[in-house]
Parts: structure tokens; C-alpha cells; sequence
């Protein structure tokens, strides 16, 4: 709704023109507001960010990830049930040019789709960070983000669903990702996925 979006641009200690650019936007638009911080990680900033965020859902997105203009409004109705945490959406590659990008494109997919059959036994896992909305009480009444996980967003969804509420995903809120264009990128991110998820 008119006068209800608020975007919160968080600059988590950058040493590019990030802040630059988040200066210029929130000066060019009375919605923008640039959270500037030291680097603590995501987690933390994420938390810092939510304690000044007026709205009652929070939508996060990483800054390598690309919503559709749409999938914000695709996943906002599953809040209709108000023991509904968080919603997630699918997430497709962005970049697919050499091999190791272009498998992600099946992988990626696969994971989708079944992410998709555990929302049916509500069971989503993982509200992933290219793209998910969360129920801003409902986090700080778990405690946030837990800074001390590789995973924050693995570790907040288990924390959600230990404690009763539901966690969704919406398949038609689709955000593009740009993935691991190396060997060694690729098998960095899986073991941090896989440390998170024992942790």
C-alpha cells in the first residue's frame, strides 16, 4: 500500500561505493533509509536492522539476489494465517555461462521443487536469503538471528518451527541469484550450508 514501503539498506562495513550509492538512494527517496555499521556479519546486521524497522513483516534480501517486481505479492497471503512466521520463495540462477554455473541451474531447481512438497507437511526447512519475508514479532520473540550460526537463515527457521509457528514457501515468488562460477566457490558454499546445518 501507498506510504507503507519502507526499504532499509544495510552497509555492513563495505570498502567499495557502497555506501555512496545507498547515500544517493535514501536522499532520492523518502522510503530509503541506509543502516551504515562496522562489519559484524549478516546476522547481527540483520538484527540491527529489524529494531529500527516500522513494519510488521520484513522482507530480506541478499545483495547478490534479484526479486521479481511480483514475488513480494505472491508471498504476503500466507500471513493470512497468523501462526505463519516466515515465507520463503524460489530461487533461480542468475548467471549460468560456464559449467559449474549451469549444473547450479538443475540444482537449484530441484531444491525448489522440493522445498516445495515440505511446505505440503509444513516443513520448509530453510527460509533462504536471496529472498524471504519474516513476521517481525515473531523473530524478536525467538531472539533474532543467531550471529554465532554460518547459517542464519537455516538456524532462525528451526528456531521458528521448534516453537510452534509455521514457516511456508511460495513458489511463484521467484528471485535470481548469482552463484559460485568456480569449483572452489561452489565447494565453499556447500560446506558452510552443510556447518550451518549442524550447528
Amino acid at each position: 500500500p501507498k506510504g507503507k514501503k519502507e526499504i532499509i539498506i544495510i552497509n555492513d562495513g563495505s570498502k567499495d561505493k557502497t555506501l555512496d550509492i545507498a547515500r544517493f538512494l535514501e536522499k532520492k527517496y523518502s522510503f530509503v533509509k541506509v543502516l551504515n555499521k562496522m562489519n559484524s556479519g549478516k546476522a547481527d546486521s540483520l538484527n540491527k536492522a529489524i529494531k529500527i524497522a516500522n513494519g510488521e513483516l520484513i522482507a530480506i534480501t541478499d545483495a547478490d539476489s534479484f526479486p521479481q517486481r511480483d514475488a513480494v505479492l505472491k508471498m504476503i497471503g500466507y500471513f493470512e494465517d497468523s501462526n505463519v512466521a516466515a515465507v520463503t520463495s524460489r530461487v533461480l540462477v542468475k548467471n549460468s555461462k560456464n559449467y559449474i554455473e549451469r549444473s547450479q541451474v538443475v540444482d537449484y531447481a530441484i531444491i525448489a521443487w522440493t522445498r516445495k512438497l515440505l511446505d505440503f507437511v509444513d516443513s520448509v526447512y530453510v527460509t533462504n536469503g536471496p529472498l524471504s519475508i519474516y513476521k517481525k514479532a515473531y523473530v524478536q520473540k525467538v531472539g533474532g538471528f543467531d550471529t554465532k550460526n554460518l547459517t542464519e537463515d537455516i538456524e532462525i527457521t528451526w528456531h521458528l518451527l521448534s516453537e510452534g509457528y509455521k514457516t511456508r514457501m511460495s513458489y511463484d515468488a521467484i528471485v535470481y541469484t548469482i552463484v559460485p562460477n568456480n569449483f572452489k566457490g561452489w565447494i565453499n558454499q556447500r560446506i558452510r550450508w552443510n556447518i550451518g546445518g549442524i550447528q
